[in-house]
């Protein structure tokens, strides 16, 4: 059961699958499938990760989380790219557009349109009056939260 990443670097919670407990590893790192080894330690959030966003061609992935930040990583390098700091709750949701190249984050005070590549801010999404918790676009771009 993984409710989201603890950003700190922690170990896990215990998950029954099968015969045997499988233990999940340190939340903030990067790890391949083939080896439960570290190949990056994303540090910089200073709270739970609600949302993660990954991209299938470029090696970037967006997390955002409940100190309210959104963070663009760079998966080469290994390294934080920028910090939006733009929501003042916490980030629970992330989505891409299928064919622009934004995403939208959802957080209880508004949902924010972004540019991938750099975070540029694109515009606020208004009428919502309570937390959002999920967001999806379908291949038509129509924005559900």
């Amino acid at each position: 059961m993984i409710n989201a990443l603890n950003s700190r670097g922690q170990r896990g919670q215990q998950q029954q699958q099968g015969p045997g407990p499988r233990e999940l590893y340190e939340s903030d790192g990067l790890y391949r499938q083939s080896a439960v080894r570290s190949v990056h330690v994303l540090s910089g959030h200073q709270n739970t990760i609600g949302a993660v966003l990954t991209h299938a061609v470029d090696p970037q992935i967006v997390t955002g989380g409940y100190d309210a930040m959104i963070r663009l990583w760079d998966l080469a390098a290994g390294k934080c790219m920028a910090t939006l700091t733009n929501h003042k709750k916490a980030v629970r949701a992330l989505s891409a557009h299928p064919r622009e190249f934004s995403f939208v984050s959802g957080a209880a005070d508004n949902l924010k349109k972004w540019q991938t590549r750099d975070g540029k801010f694109l515009r606020n999404l208004s009428g919502h009056n309570t937390i959002i918790n999920a967001t999806a676009v379908n291949e038509d771009g129509v924005l559900v939260s």
